[in-house]
């Protein structure tokens, strides 16, 4: 194989040392941490220090911890159960900006700013809006993220809790791909 004399420098002077210093130094900065001491394990009959945690195995590295009864049972309902409505809108990118904006036809307008990771561009987009209660999501909604993958677009709607209001599953004309998440609002009259 011929090699051009600037390619030989490159190889010689460059490439070969750097390739022996990153062969002596990344298997040491990437050894996997020593292992966790075995800790013994507790016999399931014996009586724990607290009634509501179970006994613990060690052995893997991990603890598991019972739920607690007194907290409620989130109530899971199917798409075709939810409040089906039509949106139009338009998302606009520019990289580490968005802004989002979806019209309820026959209803409000949410209007919303993010920030993000996604290529620079624009869409238009029309679908459909899920929500148990449309006057909650249009009351409630503090924060929405997306999901822009080209020409589909997922919003997620959440009131001040993290509790999700609603969600949007919407296509169109877009070049814009990313994520990003921030703070909105619903505007105007319900129809």
């Amino acid at each position: 194989m011929y090699l051009s004399q600037p390619a030989r420098k490159f190889l010689v002077r460059t490439a070969v040392p750097v390739t022996i210093v990153m062969a002596l130094a990344v298997p040491r900065g990437c050894a996997p941490p020593p292992p966790l001491p075995a800790a013994p394990i507790q016999d399931p009959s014996a009586p724990t220090h607290d009634p509501r945690v179970g006994p613990a195995n060690y052995s893997d590295g991990t603890v598991l911890v019972r739920a607690s009864s007194n907290i409620p049972e989130p109530v899971i309902r199917s798409v075709s159960e939810q409040q089906q409505w039509t949106v139009n809108g338009v998302l606009a990118s520019a990289l580490v900006y968005q802004r989002l904006t979806l019209t309820v036809e026959g209803g409000e307008k949410f209007e919303g700013y993010a920030g993000g990771l996604s290529i620079p561009g624009a869409g238009i987009v029309w679908g459909t809006l899920f929500t148990d209660d449309i006057q909650r999501l249009y009351d409630g909604t503090e924060s929405f993220e997306f999901n822009a993958v080209g020409p589909y677009l997922n919003v997620n709607f959440f009131d001040g809790r993290s509790t999700l209001l609603g969600h949007a599953q919407l296509g169109g004309v877009s070049s814009v791909i990313g994520i990003g998440g921030g703070t909105g609002t619903w505007k105007g009259e319900v129809a």
